[in-house]
Order: C-alpha cells, then sequence, then structure tokens
C-alpha cells in the first residue's frame, strides 16, 4: 500500500505498469527505501506469525553474511560496493543493501 499498489487495487486486469517510468519517481525511491529500512531492521516485527510472539533475537538478519546477498553484490557497482563498506552496523548494511539501485528492479 505505502508504494502506491495495494493488492487487488488496479482497475484492469492487465496489473500495474511495468515500465520504470511508472513507478521510478523521487517520491517512490523514498518509500522503497523506507519499506527497505523498515523490513532491514523490524523484520522480526514484520514478519512474526503471531502478533503477541517473542522476538527473535536480533530483530533482524545478518543480510551481509547470507550466499546469496555476497553473490549479488559481488556483481553490483562501486558505488553500492562502497556505500556497503561504510555501514556502521547490521541494520545499516540491511537497508543499504536492499534500497541500493540494483535492487530496485521490477
Amino acid at each position: 500500500n505505502r508504494l502506491g499498489q495495494p493488492i487487488y487495487g488496479h482497475e484492469t486486469p492487465d496489473g500495474y505498469p511495468a515500465s520504470q517510468s511508472d513507478w521510478a519517481s523521487s517520491g517512490q525511491m523514498a518509500a522503497r527505501f523506507d519499506v527497505a529500512r523498515q523490513i532491514a531492521t523490524r523484520s522480526a516485527v514484520l514478519f512474526r506469525a503471531e502478533p503477541q510472539a517473542a522476538l527473535e533475537q536480533p530483530p533482524y538478519p545478518d543480510l551481509a553474511q547470507r550466499a546469496t546477498a555476497q553473490a549479488r553484490v559481488a556483481q553490483w557497482s562501486a558505488a553500492s560496493r562502497d556505500a556497503l563498506a561504510k555501514a556502521r552496523n547490521v541494520p545499516d548494511w540491511n537497508t543499504y543493501f536492499l534500497s541500493a539501485p540494483e535492487m530496485m528492479v521490477r
């Protein structure tokens, strides 16, 4: 919903537009960064099965340690890799990873 594409919100059966110009505005990029930050730092809260269940410790995954993330990053631009290298902690790295231009594909 926050990205402007609520489920069943498109009135025609062809789905939301797939061209980049339809979803890559500055407002969309800011919203995508915010959603990436929420997922990267609070994923235990967002995805737990029971709302009152205890949180996992830590409440976020360490994506940098995942082989799939490492494989993606190896193919990214130097600018994106430099941004990841400047992350101060795991939540920052996760946020930079999920909101990198290379992740903004549809």
